[in-house]
């Protein structure tokens, strides 16, 4: 008795089921008729990146001295020396790789957009293989 249960209970939630996706389908329909147009995407949404702003204000992560640091939001001594630390073993290129230094999470990266900016020089390969410093306009986070 209790196998037919389970067979009568997925059978009534397949009707549902079914139910709900003609529902669905009949209400899209309706709305093509009547000029409506729909955008479908099967690959999931994607964030745009903040907007570039210029440094005016703010300080540079790479090159910020202790000091400097220390005077952000919610940056203390400790904190500070974590982020010079956390540099000279790789780079900032993004606030958010903020993270990578302990005490630092998104609440806090999220306080920090706007106050400071990352600025990076990339290597770009020329047509003979070397490598060209290319310095994009600094970027605030």
């Amino acid at each position: 008795m209790n196998r037919t249960r389970k067979i009568a209970s997925a059978a009534l939630m397949a009707c549902c089921l079914a139910l709900a996706v003609f529902a669905g389908v009949s209400a899209m329909l309706d709305s093509l008729q009547q000029g409506e147009t729909w955008n479908v995407s099967l690959s999931p949404a994607v964030k745009p990146p903040p907007a570039a702003a210029t440094p005016n204000g703010g300080i540079e992560l790479n090159t910020a001295t202790r000091e400097q640091l220390m005077g952000l939001t919610g940056i203390g001594e400790h904190l500070a020396e974590a982020i010079i630390a956390q540099r000279e073993i790789n780079p900032f290129y993004f606030v958010e790789d903020l993270k990578a230094v302990s005490g630092i999470g998104d609440r806090r990266v999220e306080a920090l957009r706007g106050l400071v900016y990352i600025k990076t020089a990339t290597p770009i390969p020329s047509e003979d293989g070397h490598l060209i410093e290319a310095t994009p306009a600094p970027v605030t986070f």
